[in-house]
């Protein structure tokens, strides 16, 4: 993999918290764009430890504090308190309609409305939100060829960092479909070209709201080890909603249950590197908690 140095070489400093504090709609909020539109918030500066030497971050790359969410008086997600370190790649497990999009919709900047807020370890642009959400592939352009669809959002973003999404496509097999028209193309590979899309502009954290899903094996692989690579040389987080633990428990740090619109259980998988016994007792463990009453 290419040097995770900024493009421009500058080098990379954590120096501020930049907080965007609930949505309101006083009249004072910064506005700034993400992705499909534009969200208010009200954003403060506060002090921040500095802590660079060698990749080494005191600061979590984001906190979430008393996260809620409802629509009409369901209530989605409830007083959720958590925290990503850089580097830190993180499942977000539960069963259907736990929560898990929405709760990857507020980190990505995507959900409009909720109560809470969010807390960055950067200062970062009007205009730049620094978490990127695969965009689901039936939102995908088809009538554009996958370059197409590249140049487009590299565009948007104002960005020609495209390094990272190029190797990654390269890894996963998608580089020689790019010049076809997204129509013709597979669950997997609209997928990758997702993936491959939120890559784009080196953002500080991905978000994958079900995205191996439609992968064949060697593919969602292929998928889990770039993202870690990211992690382990760039400082990259990731959050990745997925019921399929059993691909993905050896590549993440934690695993987040959502239950009771909150997250009821939150497992350490550092030693699941230890082997097979240990991944399947995680997985088990999850399984147990997630088995309906």
């Amino acid at each position: 993999m290419a040097s995770c140095k900024p493009e421009g070489g500058a080098v990379r400093r954590w120096s501020s918290l930049f907080v965007l504090a609930e949505h309101n709609t006083l009249g004072n909020a910064v506005d700034w764009t993400s992705g499909a539109g534009a969200t208010a918030f009200t954003c403060r500066l506060v002090d921040a430890c500095v802590h660079d030497n060698l990749g080494q971050f005191e600061m979590p790359l984001v906190r979430l504090d008393d996260i809620s969410v409802s629509y009409d008086e369901r209530i989605i997600l409830k007083d959720i308190t958590e925290q990503i370190m850089p580097g830190q790649c993180i499942a977000v497990t539960g069963a259907n309609g736990s929560g898990k999009s929405t709760l990857l919709r507020v980190v990505a900047g995507q959900q409009r409305s909720y109560r809470g807020s969010l807390t960055f370890s950067r200062k970062f642009k009007s205009g730049y939100f620094p978490v990127a959400l695969a965009i689901a592939p039936s939102l995908l352009p088809t009538a554009l060829s996958g370059t197409q669809a590249v140049e487009l959002v590299a565009h948007a973003l104002g960005t020609s960092r495209r390094r990272k999404a190029e190797e990654y496509a390269e890894e996963v097999g998608l580089t020689k479909l790019l010049s076809s028209r997204i129509s013709s193309y597979s669950l997997g590979a609209r997928q990758k070209l997702s993936i491959m899309l939120a890559l784009l502009g080196d953002r500080d954290a991905i978000v994958l709201d079900e995205s191996l899903n439609g992968l064949d094996a060697v593919s969602k692989i292929a998928t889990l080890v770039f993202i870690k690579r990211l992690a382990a040389e760039c400082g990259t987080s990731l959050m990745l909603a997925t019921h399929d633990l059993e691909a993905a428990v050896a590549y993440v740090d934690r695993i987040w249950l959502l239950r009771d619109s909150r997250v009821a259980r939150s497992w350490s998988t550092t030693n699941a590197w230890g082997g097979a016994d240990v991944v399947q007792k995680v997985i088990g463990e999850v399984r147990r908690e997630t088995r309906p009453v």
